[in-house]
């Protein structure tokens, strides 16, 4: 899932589906958005997913939610990266 609000681009961490530790996610997109700003990425489908990320937006929030066994959510802890560093 994701979503904008004005300059901002809300995206859920998918790991947290997956019990995958967050840390991972976000440090990928802040990696990611560090190579497109410095121009090297040298896969097409990453140098548009964060050179776009890097133009359109100020401001990248990862939501990662905690769900309890029914599906509703326990927490969303959010994460904000300044794709403009």
């Amino acid at each position: 899932m994701a979503w904008m609000k004005a300059d901002e681009l809300h995206i859920v961490n998918l790991s947290s589906i997956q019990n995958i530790a967050p840390e991972i996610m976000i440090d990928k997109w802040e990696k990611g958005l560090k190579l497109a700003l410095q121009k090297k990425h040298t896969d097409f489908s990453d140098i548009c997913l964060y050179e776009t990320v890097t133009r359109l937006f100020s401001i990248l929030y990862i939501h990662n939610i905690k769900f309890d066994d029914n599906g509703s959510v326990l927490e969303d802890d959010v994460t904000p990266i300044q794709p403009n560093f």
